[in-house]
């Protein structure tokens, strides 16, 4: 078997690619890793290639360009869609909108690695392309493209919260055979009265978190500790102090050794650095004056904005990952005493949000812009419905039979009372249908079918080690579960005796 192996190649996860080994035997492997998997000798892969994820993430300095394939119209234009998406991914190399990349360096970039993969997939045939989460860090998502086009099977992982894990072929369909296995449980559901739909503990537990909290839910990777007042004077304190001294340094520095090139590093990067700063101020002054304070008698659909850049919304969002799009769509088709309650993520960079980002969306008709500190329990709890690309709220929505207007791709857009929107039309026809007197909500049945074809589709376990933190199962399990997953997986796929571009 020959792998193509994206970020599964450290401690955590060798005894995965081992157990694999024992039942398929790896006889060539290209490895896309870290500092950690160039570390890590083997001796059970034939043989094998190791490439550092950092290293190689702006082009490859070491390739003889020569003997590498050229590109050609044909794969470029077949792979259009690939490259818009990988534009905006690469979003995720700036540390702010004013240092972003320019147009042109991304086109090289891309062009560098669709190059260098297209040879490498075409030099050899390979049996599968194994990713530790759904493809988003542009090398990644490169390959996954090339190999849809080539028939290459592929399977990622997506870890949704502690001891829940997915493993899919197509981040845009995880469940291809959810509406057979959702007819089948119906059919038995009504053949025997007395059968009743058994949930697992863990989902179990989703359930009764997700109905009895008052509180608003908190992803461990977002709590963080408020640091005393005084603790942030000193802070602040201490940053300016700190800058302060570099600044100083700096111009000492070019009075003594003056030269045209350390006088002009020194001038873009204090440049670069007020404009952060201005476009961060705007944000936080526009945040502050276009703040609405809700009303109990308002009518609204609520609508979280996601944190940017981040997986999300790229891929997951598609063409919405302008969220403005999705505001502008919904600002449309809904009725006129409909508001907009649109909410600011509470860990987003603003220095990440382009300038003048808060002012363009509260000029959308029917917009709001809601307090980051207000209770985003309390506003779901009091919405119409609320809108999202594919975030939690989406989830927390389902379990309060909220409808859930989806503009993105998630595992819950098969769920009850969600209601998938890629269009104009789409749009109209579910405010139609939203606002219709004869519009109900889903039921408490189609909440736990929805819920036990997912039980029965989810890995116990966590490719993601900081979900660890929360987890419930033994290491042990938590390996155990995923190997034997992926390898039944691949076991289908050999069994199957072909590569497609779509399996699962």
């Amino acid at each position: 078997m020959n792998l193509i192996i994206y970020g599964l190649y450290n401690s955590h996860h060798l005894p995965m690619i081992e157990d694999l080994n024992r039942a398929f035997k790896i006889e060539y492997c290209e490895i896309i890793g870290n500092s950690e998997s160039n570390s890590i000798k083997n001796d059970f892969i034939g043989e094998y290639r190791v490439h550092d994820w950092h290293s190689i993430s702006l082009g490859y300095s070491d390739v003889d360009w020569n003997v590498i394939a050229p590109l050609d119209q044909p794969l470029i234009e077949s792979m259009r869609d690939c490259e818009v998406e990988v534009y905006r991914m690469m979003d995720r190399k700036s540390l702010n909108v004013a240092t972003s990349w320019p147009y042109n360096l991304r086109k090289k970039i891309y062009y560098e690695h669709l190059r260098y993969w297209n040879h490498i997939l075409s030099e050899r045939k390979f049996d599968c392309f194994l990713s530790l989460n759904i493809p988003h860090e542009i090398i990644d998502f490169i390959i996954y493209w090339l190999c849809k086009k080539k028939g290459i099977a592929t399977f990622f992982f997506y870890q949704f919260q502690s001891d829940i894990t997915f493993l899919m072929s197509d981040w845009t369909d995880p469940f291809p055979n959810y509406e057979r296995d959702r007819e089948a449980l119906y059919a038995k559901l009504k053949k025997q009265r007395s059968y009743s739909i058994e949930l697992s503990e863990r989902i179990l537990l989703e359930l009764t978190a997700q109905r009895n909290s008052n509180e608003d839910y908190v992803p461990f990777y977002m709590r963080k500790e408020k640091p005393s007042l005084g603790l942030r004077w000193f802070s602040e304190i201490r940053e300016i102090a700190s800058s302060l001294t570099r600044l100083t340094v700096e111009i000492f520095r070019i009075f003594l050794f003056p030269n045209i090139d350390s006088i002009y590093s020194f001038v873009t990067r204090y440049r670069i650095a007020y404009k952060v700063e201005r476009y961060k101020n705007d944000a936080v002054r526009s945040l502050r004056e276009l703040e609405y304070i809700p009303r109990s008698d308002d009518r609204y659909i609520y609508v979280p904005l996601h944190l940017q850049p981040e997986l999300s919304t790229s891929p997951m969002a598609g063409r919405f990952v302008d969220q403005r799009l999705m505001l502008e769509m919904l600002a449309f088709h809904i009725p006129d005493d409909v508001l907009l309650y649109v909410k600011e993520h509470p860990n987003q960079d603003l220095s990440q949000r382009e300038f003048g980002f808060y002012r363009d969306i509260a000029k959308i008709k029917s917009v709001r812009i809601i307090s980051r500190e207000f209770s985003s329990k309390n506003l779901l709890s009091n919405c119409i419905g609320v809108a999202t690309a594919s975030g939690t709220v989406g989830w927390e929505a389902i379990f309060r039979y909220k409808p859930v207007l989806l503009f993105g791709h998630t595992f819950f857009k098969y769920a009850p009372g969600v209601m998938k929107i890629n269009s104009s039309d789409d749009c109209r026809r579910v405010m139609e249908r939203l606002f219709s007197a004869d519009f109900e909500a889903a039921s408490e049945t189609d909440l736990l079918v929805f819920l036990k074809i997912l039980d029965d589709s989810i890995i116990r376990g966590n490719i993601d080690i900081e979900y660890r933190k929360e987890s419930k199962v033994s290491y042990e399990s938590d390996i155990e579960a995923l190997s034997s997953s992926l390898s039944g997986k691949v076991r289908k796929l050999l069994e199957e005796g072909s590569s497609r571009s779509e399996s699962y």
